[in-house]
């Protein structure tokens, strides 16, 4: 991977996990469902320290533009519909079922596009961001199970899950 292309997608990941840290730590402090709460704070938590980690690692580039390392407009609506909903089955959908695969997955391709010997302190920190990620994707897995617990739980699941995935599709790379 070229060092501008490892600085966008440092910067971008790092960004969605700033915003997941916005997001997840929201909901867990307006839940009155006290499983929600007790997963949902520390993945909060988790997701303010891979931030860091990820900001760490994005090189300093002096021709490029910051406004080459915003996130694009469609990544923001998409996590804003993340946020949007008021009730924990939704959330756990969205988070469980569409925002935590789909940040596995680039952290992976992230990983499959390193250089042992150009980035290996990036591949440290993609090791531990994605290791950590899949422990909290776990626990969150988890508790969307015990939430579904009729066919009406999962009819309102797909549907949701269905309306977020139609808007990651708009999201680019």
């Amino acid at each position: 991977m070229l060092i501008r292309d490892t600085a966008r997608r440092l910067a971008r990941h790092a960004w969605v996990e700033r915003r997941l840290f916005e997001i997840v730590g929201g909901w867990a402090a307006d839940t009155t469902d006290g499983d929600a709460a007790r997963v949902l704070g520390p993945v909060s938590h988790h997701h303010a320290w891979r931030a860091s980690l990820l900001e760490e690692q994005v090189p300093l580039l002096h021709d490029l533009a910051p406004s080459q390392l915003e996130a694009p407009a469609p990544l923001v609506a998409f996590l804003d519909a993340v946020a949007a909903p008021t009730e924990v089955l939704e959330r756990l959908v969205g988070l469980v079922r569409v925002v935590v695969p789909d940040l596995v997955a680039g952290y992976e391709e992230d990983l499959e596009a390193t250089s042992p010997v150009a980035d290996a302190p990036v591949i440290r920190a993609l090791r531990l961001v994605l290791a950590d990620e899949q422990e909290d994707w776990r626990a969150a897995l988890v508790l969307l199970r015990s939430h579904l617990r009729t066919e009406g739980d999962l009819v309102r699941a797909a549907a949701h899950q269905s309306a977020l995935e139609r808007l990651l599709l708009a999201v680019e790379d």
